[in-house]
């Protein structure tokens, strides 16, 4: 293992033994959605950086920028979130436009079969769509993720860093050789079916998913008031960052 790789490797299990250990400190109430959509999408992002040390330690490497994607995704939801308690707003309307979609093709999907005679599709759709327009004509219906970015004012991430976490998650030509090819015996070129091509790519995904997952701890916990400091961690975070860029 590269000597960067096991630095970051390191460091992300200690710093994620430390936000698991101060999340008890958060308290919420349950049927305050603000709360409790906060407080849901920091333990995934918590558990979606898990999964990337996880699999930095094995030749599995291949799921860690999907992972990053949706990482990605919860912060900025989250972050919206923290600004702005009525975002929950938006939150819900994305979850019934998703649903929507889905029961509507339950008639005409084969692998839906049998979810009509479970539940009255038409009645249920019909009260979604009536939630969500009621929404949108206050205007707080969905928005695509690149709003979301702009609104916090993180459109340089949307279209750099998300940008090319989504060329892996789809399986881009660039990234299937930078994941996969490396440079064999008398130069020829080798395909490897595990590991990583590139072994500072893994370097700076571990070192993006472990800050995302401190950020995701600065917001829950300043926005609960907690009064636990994640400073130390995110500053110690950042003077690793000349290795891993």
């Amino acid at each position: 293992m590269q000597p960067d790789i096991a630095q970051r490797l390191t460091f992300g299990d200690r710093a994620l033994r430390e936000i698991l250990e101060a999340m008890p400190r958060i308290h919420f109430d349950s049927d305050n959605k603000p709360h409790l959509y906060a407080v849901t999408l920091h333990a995934s992002i918590v558990q979606l950086c898990g999964g990337c040390l996880a699999l930095g330690r094995t030749e599995h490497t291949a799921g860690i920028p999907v992972l990053l994607r949706s990482m990605f995704e919860a912060l900025i939801d989250l972050d919206n979130l923290v600004s702005d308690a009525s975002y929950h707003e938006r939150m819900n309307a994305a979850n019934l436009d998703q649903f929507i979609k889905l029961l509507k093709a339950s008639s005409v999907n084969p692998l839906l079969a049998g979810l009509d005679k479970k539940h009255d599709v038409q009645r249920v759709v019909a009260e979604f769509q009536a939630e969500l327009d009621g929404l949108r004509a206050r205007k707080r219906g969905q928005k695509d993720l690149r709003a979301r970015c702009v609104d916090i004012g993180r459109e340089n991430e949307y279209t750099s860093i998300y940008t090319l976490l989504c060329l892996d998650a789809h399986n881009n030509i660039a990234s299937l050789v930078d994941r996969h090819v490396s440079a064999g015996e008398a130069e020829s070129l080798r395909v490897d079916a595990f590991g990583d091509g590139n072994p500072m790519s893994l370097a700076r995904r571990i070192h993006l998913g472990v800050g995302w997952m401190l950020q995701s701890a600065t917001f829950v916990h300043g926005a609960f008031q907690t009064n636990y400091d994640v400073g130390d961690l995110m500053r110690e975070h950042d003077a690793m960052r000349g290795g891993a860029t």
